[in-house]
C-alpha cells in the first residue's frame, strides 16, 4: 500500500483471532474527587481524563459522578484500587448482592475461593465481590479483629473475624495519640499503626514521609 506524501506503509499482520479489550465499567461510588485520586495514584497517567495504572498493568478511566472503567483488568486489581477510592474518601454506593455474599461465605483463602468459584452460580454473577472475599482474608497468616461499631459480635465472627468494641478499640489504641508505624503500649505491645491503609498500601515512603 502507498500513501502520497508519506511513502511505503506495511500491509497490517493478519490475526489468527480477533483481538478484543474487555472493559468492566463500576458504578460503585456517588461522586469520586478526581483532585484527589491525581494526588495519591501512584499509576497516574493523564488528567482528562483521570487514568490511572493499575498493579496488574492495566489501566482505568475515572469519572467524577462515580463510575470507573477498568481496561483489561483482573478482578483483584479491580477490587485494590476500588478499596484504594474508598480510601481517598469516595463514599461507595450501596452494593446488598455483595454484603449478601460476604454473609454467605465469609472471608475465605485463595484457594477455598477458587473451588467455590467453579460450582457456586452466585460468585459468578459478581466476580468482583468474589475477589473481595479472597482481599479481606489473612490467607491464614495473622488474625483479623474488627471494631466496625453497628455491628453485632455474631456478624463479625460469622465472617471470620474476631470482634471488638468500637469503645474499647478507641480507649486502647486512640488514633488521636498513636503515630504512624511502631508504637508501644503501656503493657509493652507493640502495634504498628497506619492511619489510612488502604492509601497506605499504594502510597511510596515519599509520600507518607509527612504523615
Amino acid at each position: 500500500m502507498y500513501d502520497e506524501g508519506v511513502g511505503e506503509v506495511a500491509e497490517p499482520a493478519a490475526l489468527d483471532e480477533p483481538a478484543y479489550i474487555v472493559l468492566t465499567a463500576v458504578h460503585a461510588f456517588e461522586r469520586l474527587d478526581l483532585r484527589v485520586i491525581a494526588a495519591r495514584a501512584d499509576g497516574w497517567l493523564s488528567s482528562s481524563p483521570t487514568t490511572v495504572r493499575l498493579a496488574d498493568g492495566s489501566y482505568c478511566v475515572c469519572m467524577r459522578y462515580g463510575v470507573v472503567v477498568f481496561v483489561g483488568s483482573s478482578d483483584t486489581a479491580r477490587e485494590d484500587f476500588l478499596e484504594f477510592l474508598g480510601a481517598c474518601g469516595a463514599e461507595r454506593k450501596s452494593q446488598p448482592e455483595v454484603d449478601e455474599l460476604i454473609r454467605k461465605y465469609g472471608y475465605l483463602s485463595q484457594s477455598e475461593v477458587l473451588d467455590l468459584y467453579k460450582t457456586e452460580p452466585d460468585m459468578q454473577d459478581i466476580p468482583h465481590g468474589t475477589a473481595h472475599l479472597v482481599h479481606g482474608s489473612s490467607e491464614g497468616r495473622f488474625t483479623i479483629t474488627y471494631a466496625p461499631g453497628g455491628l453485632s459480635r455474631e456478624e463479625i465472627e460469622s465472617v471470620g473475624y474476631g470482634h471488638l468494641s468500637l469503645e474499647e478499640a478507641l480507649e486502647r489504641y486512640n488514633p488521636d495519640v498513636m503515630k504512624d508505624g511502631w508504637n508501644e503500649m503501656p503493657d509493652g505491645e507493640r502495634v504498628f499503626y497506619i492511619s489510612t491503609p488502604s492509601a497506605g498500601l499504594w502510597a511510596t515512603k515519599e509520600k507518607l514521609g509527612d504523615r
